[in-house]
């Protein structure tokens, strides 16, 4: 089968037209991101959609889309939708074709704090044509928290293995990603201090790669558990104790700050147990309770060895089995 899919982001969207080839599928991506290069991608612009994606329900901008895109998309068997997942209202034209979404954020942006307006977007996404997953555990709970549970969103996480990144470490250092730069820990390189242009095998010689994390779930950490180097997080207990003090940490978490049923910014301690690197789904992200036990670890090299050598095809087999299930879903619904 053959989709499209339209796209803020390069990995996410990435990460699923890896997997589909594999399966014997396609995936066209048209990429609106910044971040094009990343992928050697070109990137696009469609002006009535980046122009209008705050209020692309309001503007009915679906509308639009349809008549520039009705021809050319009318070969397709379906719809991927990543970032965001707001596009997927582009589709709601294209009848009888299944939309696929994978949320990797918070599903309710642009309309957080709008509820009229994610009422009609969440109508939208219960309906019938469209198929929700997520790769990570918090987004599947808090789309389903939202939609009242009317709607069971399939947890499905990214392997990345589109970087062909290995662990080869050929330097001393670490790779220290603290995107506010709170902390001097010996033997790191700052993330934002590689040259531009770096390619992933540069990431894959660091002996091991340190998080201060900003949200509970990046691409960032897929890549690089797939590659099977050793990451480094601060444990749940210190993390919590770094929010509560005012560090910068998941402070990206969230589109706004009132709380929308169970789980925002005011409930971190419910948050964090959905947290990747501290799900079962990831079992040998190495913790550590202070910055002194951190710079301890990081001198263990038996403790490297044997962390790379358990995360060895952690997900893989599991990850295709579920994407072969919704492959096999909407097949049937184009058949049907």
């Amino acid at each position: 089968m053959t989709f499209f899919n339209i796209d803020q982001h390069v990995s996410v969207n990435s990460n699923i037209e890896y997997i589909l080839k594999k399966l014997g599928h396609s995936l066209e991506i048209i990429s609106l991101s910044q971040h094009h290069w990343v992928m050697n991608r070109e990137r696009f612009h469609v002006p009535f959609i980046e122009e209008n994606i705050h209020c692309l329900i309001e503007k009915e901008k679906w509308q639009e889309f349809y008549t520039v895109f009705k021809h050319p998309l009318a070969s397709f068997d379906g719809f991927i939708v990543c970032h965001p997942p707001i596009f997927a209202v582009l589709y709601k034209n294209f009848v009888n074709k299944p939309i696929i979404v994978q949320i990797s954020i918070r599903y309710d942006f642009p309309y957080t704090d709008n509820l009229k307006q994610l009422k009609i977007f969440n109508d939208f996404l219960l309906s019938d044509s469209v198929i929700i997953t997520a790769n990570n555990k918090l987004d599947k709970a808090y789309f389903e928290d939202r939609t009242d549970g009317k709607k069971e969103c399939k947890y499905i996480p990214s392997l990345c293995e589109y970087t062909n990144m290995t662990y080869k470490p050929q330097r001393n250092e670490f790779l220290l990603y603290d995107n506010q730069r709170q902390y001097q820990i010996k033997d790191t390189v700052n993330r934002h201090d590689l040259p531009d242009g770096h390619k992933w095998v540069d990431i894959g010689a660091f002996k091991g790669i340190i998080h201060i994390p900003y949200n509970i779930s990046t691409m960032s950490f897929f890549e690089q558990y797939t590659a099977c180097i050793p990451l480094f997080f601060p444990s749940k207990k210190f993390l919590l104790e770094l929010y509560y003090q005012g560090a910068r940490v998941l402070d990206q978490c969230f589109w706004s700050q009132e709380q929308h049923g169970k789980y925002g910014s005011q409930t971190m301690d419910k948050v964090l147990d959905l947290a990747d690197f501290y799900s079962e789904t990831f079992p040998h992200v190495i913790m550590f309770d202070s910055i002194q036990q951190l710079e301890d670890k990081l001198h263990d090299n038996s403790l490297l060895e044997q962390t790379t050598g358990k995360m060895e095809e952690d997900n893989k087999e599991k990850v295709y089995t579920a994407w072969k299930d919704i492959m096999s879903n909407v097949d049937y619904k184009v058949k049907s």
